[in-house]
């Protein structure tokens, strides 16, 4: 064997993983999982879902209601106005960049939704909004694992990661 790759003490030595924190993302993943299965076994609604491609990467002008790529559709698709519903966007590292899930959500006035993931590595920040829309709730955010913002006004308020602003993007709908 190569002089590099052997150790006379311990044998032959294993290379180290090119992905040192795989295991440790799918630990947080499966954790995060079980609890969203356990909430739904209590009765609430659980959105851990995918609500999409990534879209074109902006607001289109010529399309009234499209931000960051999100259309009515999509926002009907991922309807989290009940007030059981657990309004969670997640988004896992690898492969990096990801997608958010889900990039389109549709809520109440008054209702918080929560991001999960790196935000040191996907930095999470306003992005894109509809005319209609007064300031945006969601403040740039590039520490910790989570973070939650309450929507107090209607409109649609986009937002995206700070580093992978053309393929991480979506919106929140905001209804009465």
């Amino acid at each position: 064997m190569h002089r590099a790759l052997v150790d006379a003490r311990r044998g032959p030595r294993r290379p180290l993983k090119p992905f040192a924190r795989r295991g440790r993302l799918r630990r947080r993943w499966a954790k995060a999982i079980r609890v969203a299965l356990a909430l739904s076994l209590f009765g609430c609604n659980v959105a851990l879902v995918h609500g999409g491609d990534a879209g074109d990467g902006g607001a289109d002008a010529g399309d009234a209601g499209v931000v960051n790529g999100c259309t009515p559709s999509d926002f009907a698709a991922n309807d989290h106005t009940s007030p059981g519903d657990l309004r969670l966007v997640s988004f896992p590292t690898t492969p990096s960049p990801a997608a958010y899930q889900p990039r389109c959500m549709r809520v109440k006035v008054g209702q918080k939704v929560t991001w999960l993931g790196d935000l040191a590595s996907h930095p999470l920040t306003p992005h894109g909004a509809s005319e209609s829309s007064g300031a945006s709730p969601i403040v740039p955010t590039s520490s910790g694992t989570s973070a939650a913002f309450t929507f107090t006004s209607e409109g649609v308020f986009g937002f995206a990661c700070a580093h992978h602003p053309a393929q991480m993007l979506g919106a929140i709908d905001v209804v009465r």
